[in-house]
């Protein structure tokens, strides 16, 4: 495993360039997130190799245009309790403490219930006493909130879930990823967001690599057993970890 300075390309290309060509004629696979100039690299320096689009990095882009709105939203409501918290101080004359109001907390506290799979939520868990409203509730309670709050959450959490269970699905052919990931396009075109329409151009970019994702690889196990797994740079960004890991401790 090579470590490199950076990932911009006058760093990148000497790196690959550097390598004998007859070592890079046998890359079966380059596996690479939506950044342009990897995903050209393969024609560039392995003329053997597919491309494929790590299926996380997809799944993130639209995990984190959602968490984007969520944000903006929580910016305007910080700004008016600032404005309301200003003229209560000036109608006092005095310092007094600004509370969290009930729309800033729910979207801070609640907002990982429409970012994190829903296959993950466990539902079933024992209603709790908020520290904000100072009540027992459920996970469904809390997603209420959110979803009286910003109604159009819903509607995105649904969207955002489609093309989950569409990466998580286990297809017996291509025909079957092509066709679900076309209607999906479309889906997504007809979107009354802008974010699911920005979703869909992106798809129909990186069409082709994502169909390659869903090849099927033998790998051999740390026991020596063989098994078929999807393409994915999982194992590479586990030890890209440890730097970053690193950095953010130091």
């Amino acid at each position: 495993i090579d470590i490199l300075a950076s990932r911009r390309q006058i760093i990148t290309e000497q790196y690959f360039a550097s390598i004998n060509i007859s070592e890079r004629r046998k890359v079966k696979y380059l596996i690479t997130d939506m950044y342009k100039p990897f995903i050209n690299y393969a024609a560039k320096y392995f003329p053997n190799a597919v491309v494929a689009v790590d299926s996380f990095h997809v799944v993130h882009w639209i995990v984190n245009e959602i968490h984007k709105y969520i944000r903006a939203i929580t910016r305007q409501y910080l700004k008016r309790d600032q404005e309301l918290h200003e003229q209560r101080e000036a109608a006092a004359m005095r310092e007094l403490t600004m509370h969290q109001s009930d729309e800033v907390y729910i979207l801070k506290k609640y907002s990982w219930l429409v970012l994190t799979n829903q296959d993950n939520i466990d539902y079933s868990q024992e209603m709790k006493v908020d520290s904000h409203f100072r009540y027992f509730m459920t996970l469904y309670d809390k997603e209420e909130k959110l979803f009286d709050l910003v109604p159009e959450l819903r509607e995105m959490r649904d969207q955002k879930e489609l093309y989950i269970r569409f990466n998580k699905a286990h297809f017996e052919d291509m025909s079957e990823v092509k066709y679900t990931l076309s209607k999906l396009i479309e889906l997504y075109r007809r979107s009354r967001f802008e974010m699911f329409r920005n979703f869909a151009a992106l798809l129909k970019e990186n069409y082709d690599e994502i169909l390659n994702s869903f090849i099927r690889v033998e790998i051999i196990d740390e026991h020596g057993e063989i098994h078929e797994k999807r393409l994915s740079n999982g194992p590479i960004e586990s030890f890209n970890r440890i730097p970053k890991d690193m950095k953010r401790n130091s």
